[in-house]
């Protein structure tokens, strides 16, 4: 798909976007050497193993093997196509795309998205429509019961959802929409006799628009208490919307969001806050918060509030969004609403004026933290005391500010009657415990690294093998220097040959290499032109690299002698290495 676009196309977007500035959006990248590392954004780890190579506009993680150039990773993050991603890319540095500078696969592709994005419009419309009929009188008196102001009905684009079979395909079908495509949409099934029924019906109707302003699915409520149905249905997963890759009201959060957004558990809660002036509110579709969720969130934010319900369900998805946002770059304070109220309820029983003062005094994760242990433990008697303590004095080891820590570990002094002095060392001693611990997890995840990258091949060799090419690819000359590197036969890896060749033949247009192979060679292509080579003597390091490389080469061919017990192969294997 990709080499169908134009070469000076793809070589201006990807100069124009500094992999960098791109890839700091979503990752807290630290300067390694000419390199910036940082926690892979694509896969959990707690070490560090996600590299990008600023001078090679390339990025790649050594332990799940993503990577690729800037548009290859915006593809992945945002979970775009590649047209998509391109034309993102272009926006962002201000480049006009011509229409045809794209396959026709991608064009397809970009044309049935731009349907689908009609056909939830023209559903949104008639949703609409039938809520202000006889048919949704219904649903609009239950969301003007609930507290919500007509004017909200219209921002937020609500609707209704007939309770007949078929009433949105018929009419969808009657603006000229193919049956296929509603069904492709999410918007009805195919019954046994090749029709159509919806697959929202009796729901009041929410919109998911997207940041720009495309109708991407919808969520129906249920009105009826009494039904066995889920409250709550989403559109499925299509190829414009999914669940967890979304979050409601981003459209208008992030216009008001200064950086800072409150996360709520659902569509009313958001609803209700903006109508109360908290316009920074967005809210999971239906699903536990997730990984690409919060990627996107903190697009438009630096500080989010998680503002959940304070049920047994609130708390837990508050600490499950509270490890979601752990090692990324974000202040995150969490809002203790009164014990079994939502947003939604405390608004309107206390108004916007005590919902801000809440919003003033929301809590660090430690403090959060620490108020819901009085929830588990007696204070007032010594066991309880004793336990709540040791529990507090462990949340405090893992606060990394000091002056919070203090304060906090002082509160918990202050609450407990327990001499300072006695929290402090408890402190420390978890605190050691924590270093030890994560030293520990730290060697564990390296050693999964090294066996992920080093599957089936000497890690050695692969290791010496890339670090070489990286070498060949920022100062040809070496090249030139070994001609031996371009025989069929030196490399280990068929990968590693081509590029060297591709290399020879002056396309040491780095970002560009890798379109020339499929995924899974791509992620070799990555491997290999992403390794540090900051040598002092960048000749040496070459001619020790090759060495290396011969050495390992005839280890690998002694091991498979000794395995075969071919002593002949193997007496003459070893004659060579002791030569070298």
């Amino acid at each position: 798909m990709a080499e169908r676009i134009p070469q000076e196309l793809l070589d201006e977007i990807i100069a124009a976007n500094d992999i960098v500035e791109i890839v700091s959006k979503y990752v807290t990248l630290k300067r390694s050497g000419s390199s910036f590392v940082g926690l892979c954004p694509f896969h959990r780890e707690k070490t560090p193993s996600f590299s990008v190579v600023p001078d090679r506009q390339y990025c790649h993680c050594f332990g799940c093997g993503e990577g690729g150039n800037v548009i290859s990773f915006i593809e992945k993050i945002e979970h775009l196509d590649f047209r998509d991603a391109v034309e993102m890319l272009a926006q962002n540095a201000g480049i006009k795309l011509e229409e045809n500078g794209f396959s026709e696969q991608d064009r397809e592709r970009y044309d049935k998205k731009q349907l689908i994005y009609r056909i939830n419009k023209e559903a949104a419309l008639f949703y609409r429509k039938m809520l202000f009929e006889d048919q949704g009188k219904t649903a609009r008196g239950y969301i003007l019961g609930r507290g919500f102001s007509p004017d909200m009905l219209t921002l937020f684009a609500m609707g209704y959802s007939p309770q007949g079979w078929s009433q949105l395909s018929d009419y969808l079908l009657s603006k000229g929409f193919k049956k296929d495509d509603i069904i492709l949409a999410g918007l009805a099934k195919k019954n046994k006799y090749g029709g159509l029924y919806d697959f929202f019906r009796g729901r009041l109707m929410f919109p998911i628009i997207d940041t720009r302003s495309n109708v991407l699915g919808f969520s129906g409520r249920l009105l009826d208490a009494e039904a066995k149905e889920r409250k709550y249905v989403n559109t499925g997963d299509t190829i414009v919307f999914n669940k967890s890759h979304n979050l409601y009201n981003l459209n208008y959060a992030k216009k008001y969001a200064s950086q800072e957004i409150i996360l709520v558990e659902g569509q009313m809660d958001a609803i209700s806050l903006y109508q109360y002036g908290f316009k920074n509110a967005v809210a999971p579709l239906g699903t536990a918060f997730t990984e690409e969720q919060s990627r996107l969130l903190l697009r438009y934010a630096s500080n989010v509030v998680i503002c959940y319900d304070t049920d047994n369900a609130g708390r837990k998805a508050t600490e499950r969004a509270i490890e979601i946002f752990k090692g990324k770059d974000v202040k995150l304070k969490i809002m203790n609403l009164p014990e079994g109220k939502d947003p939604d309820e405390f608004l309107k029983k206390n108004g916007a004026k005590a919902f801000e003062e809440q919003l003033k005094d929301a809590k660090s994760v430690a403090d959060y933290r620490i108020s819901m242990l009085e929830k588990r433990y007696d204070i007032k008697t010594a066991d309880g005391r004793e336990g709540f303590a040791n529990e507090a004095a462990k949340i405090l080891a893992s606060v990394p500010n000091a002056i919070e820590r203090d304060v906090l570990t002082k509160t918990v002094a202050d609450r407990t009657g327990i001499s300072l002095n006695s929290i402090v060392a408890e402190v420390k001693k978890d605190a050691r415990r924590n270093t030890r611990r994560e030293k520990t997890e730290a060697v564990s995840e390296s050693i999964k690294i090294i066996k992920n990258i080093n599957r089936s091949q000497n890690a050695r060799l692969i290791d010496s093998e890339q670090t070489l090419l990286s070498l060949c690819a920022k100062d040809k000359s070496i090249l030139n220097h070994h001609t031996e590197i371009l025989k069929d036969d030196f490399f280990s890896d068929r990968v590693h040959s081509q590029i060297a060749q591709i290399i020879a033949e002056g396309k040491i247009d780095i970002p560009l290499i890798a379109l020339q192979f499929d995924e899974v060679d791509a992620k070799k292509v990555a491997a290999a032109l992403t390794k540090n080579t900051d040598f002092e003597n960048p000749e040496k390091a070459a001619t020790d690299l090759i060495n290396v490389i011969k050495q390992e080469k005839l280890n690998q061919l002694i091991n498979k002698a000794m395995k075969e017990g071919n002593a002949e192969e193997l007496n003459r294997l070893i004659m060579a290495k002791n030569k070298h």
